[in-house]
């Protein structure tokens, strides 16, 4: 049983001339194309052990840094939260001092509706409540 050579079962992986034929090496056989073969992948990039690590550690750093802003803006959310709720509480309970109309219309419904019960003095319309 005879082998055929590669040029004949592969002929595409070869170069060729304007007329189609083999363009031949000083050996006399059929001269390979160079490069990798079009549609072929790559075995992909290989970094050294130590760049791995390096690159590994910044990913870290970076991901935990995130997770820091993240937590951040949540805990100031949550402060920002109670000082308001403070507020309110102080304001329900009568330690505030004076309430214009303005900061009870930017509060909710049931403080406004707790404040109102609590009213001291309202200005009548017109001159006073102008002044």
């Amino acid at each position: 049983m005879s082998q055929q050579p590669d040029w004949e079962i592969n002929p595409d992986n070869y170069l060729k001339d304007d007329n189609g034929d083999f363009v031949l090496k000083l050996d006399g056989t059929p001269k390979k194309k160079a490069g990798r073969p079009k549609g072929a992948t790559g075995r992909g990039y290989n970094y050294h052990s130590k760049t791995k690590a390096q690159i590994n550690a910044r990913r870290q750093v970076s991901q935990k840094k995130r997770e820091v802003k993240k937590l951040q803006e949540k805990l100031n959310n949550k402060k920002t939260a109670l000082k308001v709720k403070t507020e309110n509480l102080e304001l329900v309970n009568g330690k505030a001092g004076v309430i214009e109309d303005k900061d009870l219309e930017a509060k909710g419904p049931t403080i406004r509706k707790a404040l109102e019960e609590k009213v001291v003095f309202k200005p009548n319309e017109g001159p006073q409540t102008e002044f």
